[in-house]
C-alpha cells in the first residue's frame, strides 16, 4: 500500500523527500518485509500509521470501510489534507 501511494504521488509531479531518521518513528519499521515506499509516505504525510505512536501493522489487514483507506488516497490528491503531525 505504501508503494501504491509513493507512485501515485510521484506520477501526479511529487517529489518526495524522506526524512532522515524516520524509521525510527515506526515502531514496527524492521518487521516490515517490503519497506518499498513506507519511509517516504511516512515523511511527507501520505500514511501515518494505524495507532497514535505510528505503528505500520505490516500483517494487519485494511479494508474500503476504514477510514485510514481513504484518508491516504485523499492526500494523494489534495496536499492540504494530509496528516503532518506524527510523521514529522
Amino acid at each position: 500500500m505504501a508503494g501504491l501511494l509513493t507512485n501515485m504521488a510521484q506520477v501526479n509531479g511529487e517529489t518526495l523527500r524522506v526524512k532522515e531518521g524516520i524509521e525510527y518513528n515506526i515502531p514496527d519499521y524492521y518487521s516490515i518485509r517490503s519497506r518499498y515506499g513506507v519511509r517516504e509516505a511516512y515523511s511527507n504525510g501520505i500514511l501515518c500509521g494505524v495507532d497514535k505512536s505510528g505503528t505500520f501493522n505490516p500483517q494487519g489487514t485494511l479494508t474500503r470501510a476504514e477510514p485510514d483507506y481513504s484518508t491516504a488516497f485523499k492526500a494523494i490528491v489534495q496536499l492540504s489534507y494530509r496528516l503532518i503531525v506524527f510523521c514529522i
